[in-house]
Formats: C-alpha cells, structure tokens, sequence
C-alpha cells in the first residue's frame, strides 16, 4: 500500500507541474524521478536503507540533491554507491521565535511550580537509555540542593526512573508537555543538559534538535562528546562537553558550569550566536542555493 500511495502522490504531484518536490520519502524520490520530476529527498537513516528505496533515482539527474544531516550518514551513502555530489550535509534547524518571547526565569518558574531559591538543571526530550537521562539521575544523588527538571517520557520510561530514582526528593518529573510550553521550561533552568549515550549507532547519526532549542533559550549546555554533537559546538564554547557514558565526568561538567556565572554567561551568550545560522529559513535558504 505504501508504494501505490506514493505512487498516486508522485502522479498528482505531476500534474501540478511544480518546479521542485521536496520529501521525506525516498520512495517518492524513486518515482517522483522516474516521472521526469525535479527532486530533493531529505533522509537521515542508513545508507543501505536509503538505496533499498531510492534503487537508480540517484543517478538520474533530476535527483537534485539528497540531504542529511552529519558526515557520518554521507559517507554511509557513499558506501552504498550514491554518487558523493548528489549529497548536501545540512544539519537540523530551529524555529527561534518563540524564544524571543520568553519569559524571565523568575516568572517561568512561578508559572512551572519550580523552586525559586534552587538552581535548576533541566532535561527536554525521550528518556530512551540512548538518550543517557538515567546518567542524570545518578548525578543527582550527588548535587542534593540542585533541582532536576526532567521534560518528556513514556510513562514506562518514567517509572523505569523512578525506580532508579528511589527516595531522591531533589527530581521531578512533568511529563511531555506541548511543544509550545517548551520555551517556559527550558526558561526556567539554569543549565540544561544532553547527556546522550555513545554506545550505539545514534551516536553518530543524531543531530539533536534540542541542542538548537537549547541554543536558542539563552541557557548554558552542558552536553556528551558524541560525534553528533561535537561535530557542530566546541568544548567550552558554545557548550560543555562531557565523556558519554560517564555519571562522574557529567558531575563534574554540571558542577563545573553551576559553579562558576562568568563562564555560564558566555557559554550561553556563544550558543546563542551559533545558533542563528540554523534557522529554518537559512537551512532552506543554503538547500535551494546548492
């Protein structure tokens, strides 16, 4: 069914004879092209599934481009015989505007419930073990006073960390929340953190939206020297890279960034510049130029 419902998409596409098909499906691109369409296909999985679908689109030359997201897939494209300059590596984006209006960290955690006399270290996303959010909870069975905020999870994923948790009192634990209330949360931290696992593929394929919301939210990033992440921030400046896997060396970034404000500021200040580049806009922007 999938293959006829792309197949009926490419078809209609057609006769609406637009001057560019941007997709997420590599089988659209397959028949897209086979209709004489121009195409760009954005794909961020492996390089054998990406041929599997796509089978001879890329080496039509109405396959403008095929777009992902690290150095790592390209090459694992490259690999399967997708032709290298076909490949454009345009890491993820961010929509900044609901970041301009944020509220103070004073009224956001007001809003939140949160404690105003603590410092708040903050979380937002999956709490799949590939995410390393269990690292997290061991770190806060070392910082008693700090508050840890942690936005998201199944609820099997938060019960699998409460009973980590056992009788902590310093974690909380809000749940997923809509995405427009991500800014009041992220608002109300004093340091927010990726503490990814490197001990899958992930490692190298992800390019984590959060760290260019995190960005955006004017906050220090205390983050794990994974190759999807330090492939696009640098140690102690726009973030503070800690060894994955490693609850001792996350402590002692989280420490090292709560306990000092000059470096917090400018860690903060430098992400927010960094991340301007990364504007949806923009990535459209550099795909249409290419």
């Amino acid at each position: 069914w999938k293959n006829r419902f792309v197949l009926a998409a490419s078809m209609y596409a057609r006769l609406k004879r637009p001057d560019l098909i941007y997709t997420r499906c590599c089988r659209v691109a397959r028949y897209a092209t086979l209709l004489g369409l121009p195409v760009v296909v954005e794909y961020h999985g492996s390089g054998m599934d990406a041929i599997r679908q796509l089978k001879r689109a890329p080496l039509r030359k109405n396959l403008l481009a095929i777009v992902t997201v690290s150095d790592y897939i390209k090459a694992d494209f490259v690999s399967q015989g997708i032709p290298s300059e076909k490949i454009l590596v345009e890491p993820g984006g961010v929509d900044l505007a609901p970041f301009v209006k944020m509220p103070s960290q004073h009224v956001a955690r007001k809003l939140l419930g949160l404690p105003d006399d603590r410092r708040v270290v903050m979380y937002c996303g999956h709490f799949h073990e590939k995410k390393g959010v269990q690292y997290l909870v061991e770190v806060a069975r070392h910082l008693p006073d700090v508050y840890f905020c942690l936005v998201g999870g199944w609820p099997e994923d938060i019960a699998r960390l409460k009973c980590q948790i056992g009788d902590l009192t310093n974690v909380t634990f809000s749940g997923f929340v809509s995405h427009g209330r991500v800014p009041t949360y992220l608002a109300a931290a004093d340091l927010l953190v990726l503490p990814n696992s490197g001990r899958c593929l992930h490692a190298y394929r992800t390019c984590p939206l959060k760290l260019f919301e995190y960005a955006g939210a004017n906050r220090p990033i205390v983050a794990s020297r994974i190759p999807g992440i330090n492939s696009l921030v640098n140690h102690g400046q726009q973030a503070w890279l800690t060894q994955p896997d490693s609850p001792r060396d996350l402590l002692v970034g989280i420490e090292r960034v709560l306990g000092d404000d000059t470096l917090a500021t400018r860690l903060a200040s430098e992400a927010n510049q960094w991340v301007q580049q990364y504007r949806w806009d923009h990535r459209a922007k550099r795909i249409l130029q290419h």
